[in-house]
């Protein structure tokens, strides 16, 4: 284009693929050739970051012969070069990257600031449909499955806050859609049942279950949900809406805890929590137990750790069967566990376990849950005999949100002990069973650890691009701990490429945030890698980066929280050898290994015996 005139571009990604070129009042179509128009889409959608010519070719001709992808690549480049602005590209030795001086506009940066912003409405409304449809580069079906999660996500989000503000045609709009995007959906199909519901047509709620039942048997072989076949028998036998009517102050402890269920399968937090919150305000005893149990779980959901400690706590002493103390048990250690208390949740978790009768679902639940627990504290053996067991008894009663759940620990398990092949099935089996159960929260945790298995393989892209997917996804379903934990990897990540500046600004907002809602784990983690980098980059800054590691280190120690008390030792072993500190960087290493091998964390001891190896010998 020559052209010296200030204007706008704008790239439309979304359901269509094309480059509109404004200035003033007009607009006009800029003619870029379809291989060269994606190549501008990865720039744009990339535009804070330099690009190597590489990584290009690999991404967008990986089955040519380097010479040959180098030339496409200068061809492509030259090619918008000629349709577009001048200097909209930069050229910087081997690097790509787009001019910021240039405007740019791009409907799918649009849809995901205006999600980040909570913006729900206008972020639905800017989704005209998949990312660049016809494109079959790798990274574009990853980028669009990434972008897809994320809309369906958002749906469904809008469609729970519509429902618990009681705008049901409106619910039930969205779910439609939802499931027309996705119609195995059974988190939409219960939505879309409730709505019917609630509308006082209760046929048409029958045939909706009718349909998703049919559909899959069909296509999966299974039956629904034991949650959505209940709530289809309280539509057919004639049962209010829950809106119209709650169990009055005296009813059975059973029919108050049923309702309260109905909310939380109908994804009704806040409603759940006032009804919880009225109902412990009037009972006693065992029944005001129940009610502060559901109080602390509709906390807990909200991501409320602290509230959900304190209700909790008061609900233990005043329950009194075996089954409702194990409840009280579990949802307190879920509690603990992401505060960071882990003492105080693997007590819980035993206690709980040790409860007779146990039903096989809850004793598999537990079971997964304190394998978690146990493996983060170093205690591999013990984890994941309790994992194993757990995904057997999933598997048995062919529940997916607990197989999602036991199998994505035990997947993070074998990645400690680098049994890498056996992780990746059992991520992959883990993940098909979080989709059959929606469980959004599953995906994200799944879909972030085999990032971690990319990053042991050194394909930092990937890693990248599976921490970034399982981040927005948490984002999302509003789960917080989670999107932390994912920004700090993708740190992490940035760090172990070189990109200090991206690496510092990731770990200093995530442990921001860390810190605000109170996650000391994912505290002291973040300080350590802020203090690595601070390390890599020199420039003085050495001092600084180590009393921030040691900083990590202290708190990981006071927590108890094995892996990133490795960690610390590896990156303070790693420090004091940039520093010139050899004898104390071996020191520490050695004393890092002797941890991780007594631990059988194998890849934190594969990790630390490298860096150790990397020392330069003993005189």
């Amino acid at each position: 284009m020559d052209t010296d005139e200030t204007g706008l571009i704008h790239l439309y990604l979304l359901g269509q693929t094309c480059a509109i070129w404004q200035t003033g009042g007009e607009q006009r179509p800029l003619p870029v050739q379809p291989k060269p128009l994606r190549l501008l889409a990865y720039l744009s959608l990339g535009w804070k970051r330099p690009h190597r010519r590489e990584v290009l070719q690999a991404l967008f001709w990986p089955d040519k012969p380097p010479h040959s992808a180098a030339n496409n690549l200068r061809q492509a480049i030259w090619h918008l070069r000629q349709v577009l602005p001048p200097a909209t590209l930069l050229l910087e030795g081997d690097e790509v990257r787009w001019n910021p001086a240039q405007m740019l506009w791009v409907d799918a940066l649009a849809f995901e600031a205006a999600l980040d912003a909570g913006d729900l409405d206008t972020a639905l409304a800017l989704y005209a449909g998949p990312l660049l449809p016809g494109a079959y580069d790798e990274w574009a079906q990853l980028e669009r499955e990434r972008l897809h999660l994320r809309y369906l996500a958002a749906l469904e989000a809008r469609a729970h806050r519509r429902y618990e503000t009681r705008l049901w045609e409106a619910a039930l709009t969205d779910a439609e859609t939802l499931l027309a995007a996705d119609p195995l959906n059974e988190v939409a199909t219960r939505l879309a049942m409730a709505c019917h519901w609630a509308l006082g047509r209760r046929e048409a709620a029958r045939r909706c279950y009718d349909a998703f039942r049919q559909r899959v048997r069909c296509e999966l072989g299974v039956v629904p949900l034991p949650e959505t076949a209940a709530l289809h028998q309280r539509i057919l036998r004639g049962e209010p809406h829950p809106d119209q009517t709650q169990p009055p102050a005296n009813a059975t402890i059973t029919t108050q805890a049923a309702h309260l269920s109905l909310l939380e399968t109908l994804g009704a937090f806040h409603q759940g929590l006032e009804q919880a919150t009225a109902w412990a305000a009037e009972a006693n005893g065992s029944a005001q137990a129940e009610a502060l149990r559901w109080q602390g779980r509709f906390h807990l959901r909200l991501g409320r750790l602290e509230d959900a400690r304190v209700a909790l706590a008061a609900a233990l002493p005043l329950a009194a069967a075996p089954d409702m103390q194990a409840a009280v048990l579990a949802d307190l250690a879920t509690t603990e566990t992401g505060l960071g208390n882990y003492p105080a949740a693997e007590s819980y978790f035993a206690q709980a376990l040790r409860m007779s009768p146990l039903l096989p679902m809850t004793r598999a639940r537990l079971l997964s849950s304190m394998g978690g627990l146990l493996g983060r504290v170093g205690r591999l053996v013990e984890a994941r005999h309790a994992l194993e067991e757990a995904v057997r008894l999933a598997r048995s009663q062919k529940n997916p949100a607990l197989l999602a759940r036991a199998g994505g620990n035990l997947g993070i398990l074998l990645i400690n002990q680098q049994e890498t092949e056996a992780a990746e099935a059992m991520f992959q089996e883990a993940l098909a069973a979080s989709r059959r159960a929606d469980a959004h929260w599953l995906t994200a945790h799944i879909i972030g650890h085999l990032g971690v298995l990319a990053k042991d393989r050194k394909d930092f892209e990937k890693a990248a691009e599976h921490y970034q997917s399982a981040r927005t996804l948490a984002e999302t379903i509003g789960d917080q701990r989670s999107a932390i934990f994912w920004t700090l990897n993708l740190g992490v990540t940035r760090y172990e490429q070189g990109w200090w500046g991206e690496a510092l600004t990731l770990l200093t907002e995530g442990k921001a945030q860390a810190i605000a809602q109170g996650f000391r784990s994912l505290e002291a983690g973040a300080e350590i890698f802020i203090g690595a980098c601070l390390v890599a980059q020199g420039q003085g800054k050495g001092a600084d980066g180590l009393a921030s590691i040691e900083k990590g280190l202290t708190l990981a120690r006071a927590i108890g929280d094995r892996e990133r008390i490795l960690i610390g030792l590896l990156h303070r072993g790693r420090a004091l050898a940039t520093l010139g500190r050899t004898d104390e960087a071996r020191a520490m290493l050695r004393d890092g290994l002797r941890q991780a091998e007594d631990s059988l964390m194998h890849r934190m001891a594969h990790y630390i015996h490298t860096e150790l190896e990397s020392l330069p010998p003993l005189s």
